[in-house]
């Protein structure tokens, strides 16, 4: 059933029901990830208190700054978590039996609603 589909938290929280323990795991290694984030961003601020904040230099080319743009643009854009989401959002944006895919339901059972759309393919997919 699940063929294609990453091996990751977020996938846990695709394919468990909402609030389970793997759809918790999944919620909280999300808030892990921003926490550690969180911590980053301010240390790096607090090291730049005398220079640039991240102690980027100010004073370079503009072939440099479009180049270092476009390179966090694209690295970005090619992580292999990012793409993975996006297509799971395309593949099951106007799936009618994304239900059965992912949670296995029978054809008799009721028809999922847009809650439990957007909490088993929206949220795990956008964070």
């Amino acid at each position: 059933i699940h063929d294609g589909l990453p091996e990751d938290t977020f996938t846990l929280m695709n394919i468990s029901p909402f609030r389970s323990q793997a759809w918790c795991l999944g919620l909280f290694t999300y808030a892990f990830q921003m926490v550690l984030i969180c911590m980053i961003g301010v240390n790096q601020l607090q090291e730049s208190i005398m220079s640039s904040d991240f102690n980027v230099p100010f004073k370079v080319d503009p072939v440099v700054r479009a180049g270092q743009f476009f390179t966090i643009i694209f690295a970005l854009a090619t992580q292999h978590d990012i793409l993975s989401s996006v297509r799971f959002l395309v593949m099951f944006w106007n799936d009618p039996h994304w239900d059965r895919t992912l949670l296995g339901r029978d054809e008799n059972e009721p028809r999922p609603t847009s809650t439990e759309w957007a909490v088993n393919i929206l949220i795990p997919n956008v964070l």
